[in-house]
């Protein structure tokens, strides 16, 4: 029945072999070495080029954890913001930008600049009444200084104003010369 169809005896004979050599599929052992040199070249230059990478990536990720960048060692008393404490800085102007972006711009001493690194963000903190005279909510926020990180006298934070924001809405109202809490916060970049 079977057995006078020649392809089928050889497809027998393949299974035969390759369970008495141990290697599947019928495959020489020395083909199997090929292909396995072949694969440790790969997870070798694999592992060299994240090696590389790495070694590549070392200096910024250890500037970032450092502590003698220029950043962390101006004196407390060059820098306007903590991550340990509130601060209150006074609003002086804002710019419109778009129908719903805006840019705010907040003073500091004359000789003082922020304190911040770039692309790190400053929490803002304000008590914003609720709806239908009830209770007032602390409302927290953060927003990334958009300024020069090395500016004296002043920041800027861009901002835009959602018609449901609770703490864009009210950096919306500031008058110049009202203040708002804000407090420095890490980069985690």
């Amino acid at each position: 029945m079977g057995l006078a169809n020649p392809s089928n005896a050889s497809n027998s004979c393949s299974v035969v072999q390759s369970e008495h050599t141990g290697v599947a599929g019928g495959q020489s052992s020395s083909r199997m070495a090929s292909t396995w040199t072949e694969n440790r070249k790969e997870v070798v230059f694999a592992s060299i080029l994240f090696f590389v990478g790495l070694a590549a990536l070392y200096p910024a990720l250890k500037l970032a954890n450092s502590t003698d960048s220029t950043y962390e060692t101006e004196s407390s008393k060059s820098m306007a913001i903590s991550p340990n404490r509130w601060v209150s800085f006074p609003f002086e102007d804002s710019q419109r930008l778009t129908h719903d972006t805006r840019l705010f711009r907040f003073l500091i001493g004359s000789n003082i600049s922020l304190g911040l690194r770039p692309g790190s963000h400053l929490l803002t903190r304000a008590e914003i009444g609720a709806i239908g005279g009830g209770r007032p909510e602390k409302v927290v926020r953060a927003y990334i200084p958009v300024s020069d990180p090395h500016a004296k006298g002043y920041f800027d934070l861009l901002v835009k104003v959602y018609p449901e924001g609770m703490m864009s809405r009210h950096i919306a109202q500031l008058n110049p010369g009202d203040t708002l809490d804000m407090r420095g916060w890490r980069a985690t970049v």
